[in-house]
């Protein structure tokens, strides 16, 4: 039971993990940018 049930667990963990690491880098990209517009 134990070892069937966790890989699904592991499977939505690492789902979470790279929309969350997804969402930093876009988020950084774009303050990034923000910063460089009125600069420019």
């Amino acid at each position: 039971m134990l070892g069937a049930d966790t890989p699904t667990r592991f499977n939505k963990m690492n789902e979470n993990y790279l929309i969350i690491q997804c969402l930093a880098i876009c988020y950084q990209y774009f303050y990034v940018l923000a910063i460089q517009i009125p600069i420019a």
